[in-house]
């Protein structure tokens, strides 16, 4: 039945009439919407609107690669077109739920109606993952939407029968590992993840959860599955240790996939193919893969040992740089100036009198760009330096995963250089940041392309270890120089190095090796 739904041509504006089929880049998502829930409405057989749906879907599922290219890890707060396209896609995924829901009481067989209810749970469940793509919070309404539909097949005995007609990317797919998807995704935290780095979560997740099981009773060696989800929750998985053993208490069981994922990190560590992550590492650099699985294992295998984001009563004020600008400014204490450019009168007018150039001068030189700065709170600090940070909602500029800061908590201190790790959009607009601080020397530096004698110099950092166990590092915007590439830095003289490989790439930054030339 469903296997050739795909074909039936249908438009969105005429889903009940049986309409040709409008290409996919054509349909919005407030028409398949509309299409969706005229469906609902619509007096007809179950099998008829499943088929229906089973086409709307199809289209659904190409819409959601164009419109999420469009929010998905964007800088905070996003654009008006941005958060309209992320809206369409929760109401879409939502009202093809509602469908489907309308289809349970289809007659066929156990594989007919299983595919049925996988259907409703993968449409809540997408709708569900869209939000941790913005770096929000799911609603529990649908968490409790999501874990009612569960209970319900569950107890049909439909969880674990499989589809009439999986996908060939989808082998043996079930109710409980489409359930399992969802509940490991959110599980992930992916608000401390990059862009890239969800989207290789989401590739590589349909196989992962095919390594995971969901049991009635605690998992053997479950010290190593400590996750659990409670069915009749508004909430998803979460340590079995703080939820109340209940019939309704089902435990993540990821001792497999543990194993599989330290096998995977090893093979980095130690400089190994590893096939499995070749696309994964075309687009990310090694620690960066390396740091995901880390990640991942710690969240899906090892909860509850990593670090508690608890806040403390003794909130510290900051001033924080948020563009190359102001962080330069902020590390090499004066404004910016072009290599070889001559002084300006008052310049020369400090120099003559007191020997230096005054900071009202400084402060007179210095442009809008270069001197912003915005008032954020640090509400907790672990051993290590990573900062915990309140932003308020009312603060216009954009912040991003992986973007460059530097925080300055007194005019007396000097600033810190700290990177954007882990980023939440609370419902008052108020963001929660953590960062990770850079340890080590940073001074502020020029560069240019060597032999670009006519181009203008840039802000760059360089940033020495305080042991100077490991060679210096330089932090560029993303793009500026490739590897190997010849580069004209200046401090207070020029010198010519060379680029090396990328150590670390963010939103906007790059922290790559280099060597005198």
């Amino acid at each position: 039945m469903a296997a050739t739904a795909h074909s039936i041509p249908l438009t969105p504006a005429d889903a009940s009439a049986g309409a040709p089929l409008a290409a996919a880049a054509e349909c919005s998502a407030v028409e398949l919407r509309q299409a969706a829930q005229d469906l609902a409405a619509a007096a007809m057989p179950a099998a008829e609107r499943f088929q229906r749906l089973e086409i709307l879907r199809a289209q659904a599922l190409e819409l959601l690669v164009t419109d999420r290219s469009r929010y998905a890890g964007q800088p905070l707060p996003l654009t008006d077109d941005q958060r309209t396209a992320w809206e369409g896609q929760i109401a879409l995924w939502q009202s093809l739920y509602i469908g489907y829901a309308l289809c349970t009481d289809i007659k066929g067989d156990e594989a007919a109606i299983a595919t049925v209810w996988q259907r409703a749970l993968d449409n809540l469940g997408r709708a569900i993952r869209e939000h941790t793509r913005i770096y929000r919070l799911s609603p529990t309404a649908l968490w409790k939407e999501l874990n009612s539909c569960y209970r319900a097949a569950e107890a049909c005995g439909l969880d674990v029968t499989a589809l009439s007609d999986p996908a060939p990317s989808a082998a043996a797919q079930t109710c409980k590992r489409t359930y399992l998807l969802t509940l490991l995704h959110e599980a992930a935290n992916l608000f401390a993840c990059s862009a890239a780095q969800a989207d290789a979560l989401e590739r590589h997740l349909p196989d992962w959860v095919q390594q995971v099981d969901l049991r009635a009773v605690p998992p053997e060696g479950a010290a190593r599955s400590p996750l659990a989800v409670d069915l009749q929750s508004v909430a998803g998985a979460r340590l079995a240790r703080e939820l109340a053993p209940t019939e309704h208490l089902r435990y993540v069981d990821t001792s497999v996939l543990a194993t599989r994922l330290r096998e995977l990190a090893v093979s980095l560590r130690e400089q190994r193919d590893v096939p499995e992550l070749a696309q994964l590492l075309r687009e990310l650099p090694r620690l960066a893969v390396e740091r995901l699985l880390t990640h991942l294992y710690v969240q899906w295998c090892s909860a509850g040992t990593g670090r508690i984001d608890e806040r403390r009563d003794a909130v510290t004020r900051a001033q924080v740089a948020v563009t190359m600008h102001a962080i330069h400014f902020q590390i090499s204490g004066r404004a910016f100036r072009q290599p070889g450019l001559r002084y300006t009168r008052e310049e020369e007018h400090d120099l003559a009198t007191f020997g230096h150039i005054t900071e009202r001068t400084e402060q007179r030189l210095l442009t809008g760009r270069s001197s912003a700065l915005e008032p954020w709170e640090i509400v907790n600090q672990s051993m290590s330096g990573s900062l915990g940070m309140l932003r308020k909602g009312d603060l216009a500029s954009r912040i991003g995963h992986g973007q460059l800061i530097a925080v300055r908590t007194s005019s007396a201190s000097a600033p810190a250089l700290a990177v954007v790790q882990r980023l939440r959009l609370e419902n008052d607009s108020a963001l929660n940041v953590g960062a990770r601080v850079i340890h080590g020397e940073v001074r502020g530096v020029a560069v240019r392309m060597f032999g670009a004698s006519t181009d203008k110099y840039e802000r760059a950092l360089v940033v020495s270890d305080e042991d100077k166990k490991t060679p210096p590092t330089l932090i560029t915007a993303t793009g500026q120089f490739p590897s190997g590439a010849l580069v004209e830095m200046y401090t207070t003289r020029a010198e010519t190095i060379q680029v090396g490989e990328v150590i670390e790439r963010g939103c906007d930054y790059e922290r790559v090796a280099f060597s005198q030339a």
